[in-house]
């Protein structure tokens, strides 16, 4: 019993810091590449665009689930890179 509490405060830390860096923290898009968000986003929806231009951030889970959206047209642009 007396370990119980220790193991449920260290679980429950270790999931509030996940939560935090994939669905709260802000990450600019410099650093996911801006050119590849701006690739991204062109396949989006105009307000959805300029809502994440103008604020200038995503999380980590709003990014990969732009990437899985729209895996072509970021393979693309690898295989056009590769072969420069």
């Amino acid at each position: 019993m007396d370990i119980f509490i220790p193991v449920i405060i260290v679980v429950i830390i270790s999931v509030m810091l996940w939560g935090w860096s994939t669905a709260l923290r802000r990450i600019p898009l410099k650093d996911f590449g801006i050119e590849k968000v701006e690739r991204v986003l062109k396949m989006e929806s105009d307000e959805y665009r300029i809502q994440i231009l103008h604020r200038g951030w995503l999380t980590n889970k709003e990014w990969a689930k732009l990437q899985k959206k729209h895996q072509s047209v970021l393979a693309e642009n690898d295989k056009k890179q590769g072969s420069q």
